[in-house]
């Protein structure tokens, strides 16, 4: 049977957003090449923008995107839980297994670098975001049933924000044109700790983890749906 494998994997494809003072319109700004320093976090200048003064995050574009472990298994939503696991090419066409990443516009110059995010997934015609949560001492994410998103959320620490960063500097397969590289993301919530994933009853759930816990564990690549 076919099935996906690492060298299928591609990244993501975005671009750093900026707001032109006065003006409504975005324009796109590419991230600095790699060979300009070391690897890069997706980020996007201050925005001016007289609706808000407050800290806040202003929802903008968004993508759709499979994740990806470093052991080539796509996280998906199954039956209400949150896990990796090896799937086929017609598998990743199914519901679970297509995430929406809903950017926002970052006003808090305080928060973690990287592109403000929510993830969003569809099962059952239902639409989830996951969110962070705290259990007795465990922190964990879980899937919580939400239809539509806000447009500005003035939470900088809210449960359901990930900031989306770079770990490793983009590159273009000469092959298929393809943009690759490697991101995590960070919980606006709990800054430091970041999206993972650990063996629970034979599974390989998603689960929050600290930076210097299991680095290799919060990288992910992101793949696009039409492969």
């Amino acid at each position: 049977m076919e099935q996906y494998e690492g060298t299928a994997s591609i990244s993501l494809d975005i671009q750093c957003a900026s707001i032109v003072s006065n003006e409504t319109r975005l324009h796109a700004i590419d991230c600095p090449p790699a060979h300009l320093g070391p690897p890069e976090v997706l980020h996007h200048e201050k925005v001016e923008n007289d609706v808000t003064e407050c800290d806040s995050f202003i929802k903008d574009i968004n993508i759709s995107k499979m994740i990806v472990n470093k052991d080539h298994q796509f996280l998906v939503m199954d039956k209400g839980h949150l896990k990796y696991e090896y799937r086929k090419k017609v598998q990743c066409r199914e519901e679970g297994s297509c995430f929406t990443i809903q950017m926002y516009i970052n006003n808090d110059s305080k928060t973690p670098q990287g592109r403000a995010v929510i993830l969003q997934v569809l099962q059952n015609r239902q639409k989830f975001v996951l969110c962070c949560c705290e259990e007795g001492n465990e922190k964990r994410v879980y899937p919580k049933q939400q239809e539509s998103l806000p447009d500005i959320i003035e939470d900088s620490h809210h449960e359901a924000v990930f900031f989306l960063q770079r770990v490793e500097p983009t590159v273009v397969s000469r092959a298929t044109s393809e943009q690759r590289g490697k991101f995590k993301f960070e919980s606006a919530k709990w800054p430091h700790w970041f999206l993972s994933y650990g063996d629970k009853d034979e599974l390989v759930t998603l689960v929050l983890n600290e930076d210097e816990d299991v680095n290799a564990r919060i990288e992910v690549t992101l793949m696009s749906p039409k492969y």
